[in-house]
């Protein structure tokens, strides 16, 4: 689908086999960008999660559910 453009491109955070093999096309394909499976990890990324968290833990202490 890529290769016979059905699908336009696409941004892969996660492969099957990581480190893909070498005779993997998919990283070496113009309309494909592959990331390391850890791209989404960025400050502000880690902040909303640690707030996220926080929340949910101020939410059971309020409630006496843990």
């Amino acid at each position: 689908a890529l290769r016979g453009g059905a699908i336009a491109g696409a941004g892969l955070d996660v492969l099957e086999k990581e480190p893909p093999d070498q005779d993997n096309v998919l990283p070496t394909m113009d309309n494909v960008v592959v990331t390391p499976h850890f791209a989404g990890a960025s400050d502000e990324s880690n902040l909303r999660a640690l707030q996220f968290g926080e929340t949910r833990q101020t939410a059971c202490l309020k409630t006496s559910h843990y």
